[in-house]
């Protein structure tokens, strides 16, 4: 049984490894965060998958966001940073987190029985947190066309699903010229211009990205920007830093 059971890699690292600290720092982040109020059905966010002390706050600005939509599935979709993987994997069995397990609802693909991933794994304690039951489908992805991987999503989503794109923005440029590259990508994804965006965007999940874009205009969804900042704002120096964004997509929706 233990076997299934894939055990927090990232805990002590990317985010605290006690119990009653991660939740601490979790619901800190959720109480600090300004983001715009929002009615309307949530479908998709976009979040960073850095270290919580750089990129935590700005994730919880749309974790908060997805409460009162209360999604009963979750589909999550990150980049493989440790592998060179062609195509996109699911996940079966169950994942541990420092706060508790989660059962995993497999995809219709071939499926990843041992990996090292950090930009899925960051994301279930705060999904595991403002969300108390939900179906959870985790893919991760390699050498992919946004298209295919768009279909591949698009076969998982329920009235009630929630995707999850895990990417951080810019890497490694000076503060000013990030925020520039960053503003740029964002806008493309605000404007929902998939042609634009593959020209000017830069993002480590960029593929992911893309795909949620096609998938934003078949479905009619409006995105907006909830928070950016980038590690020099955070817990780095503004030499070389990595960009972050919190954007959420909604169905119907009405911004206060």
């Amino acid at each position: 049984m233990n076997e299934n059971i894939r055990a927090p890699i990232y805990a002590g690292s990317f985010y605290p490894a006690q119990k009653a600290e991660l939740s601490k720092t979790i619901n800190s982040f959720l109480k600090k965060t300004k983001a715009k109020k929002i009615s309307g059905t949530v479908k998709a966010i976009i979040v960073p998958h850095a270290g919580y002390v750089y990129s935590g706050g700005v994730a919880a600005s749309a974790y908060k966001a997805i409460t009162k939509s209360n999604p009963s599935k979750v589909i999550l979709f990150g980049p493989s940073h440790q592998a060179y993987l062609e195509g996109a994997f699911s996940f079966s069995g169950t994942w541990q987190t420092p706060l508790s397990t989660t059962n995993l609802s497999s995809a219709d693909l071939s499926i990843i029985k041992n990996d090292n991933e950090h930009s899925l794994e960051v994301q279930l304690p705060f999904l595991q947190t403002v969300l108390e039951k939900f179906d959870f489908t985790p893919i991760i992805y390699g050498e992919i066309s946004p298209e295919e991987l768009a279909d591949i999503v698009s076969c998982e989503i329920t009235n009630k699903s929630l995707l999850i794109a895990s990417s951080d923005l810019s890497h490694y440029e000076d503060y000013k010229i990030a925020k520039q590259i960053d503003s740029e990508t964002i806008k493309s994804i605000l404007e929902l211009d998939l042609e634009k965006f593959l020209k000017v965007g830069d993002a480590c999940g960029k593929l992911g990205l893309a795909a949620l874009i096609i998938l934003a205009k078949k479905n009619n969804w409006k995105a907006t920007l909830l928070q950016y900042k980038n590690s020099g704002d955070t817990a780095g120096d503004k030499k070389s830093v990595v960009g972050y964004a919190s954007i959420v997509f909604v169905e119907k929706e009405k911004f206060k």
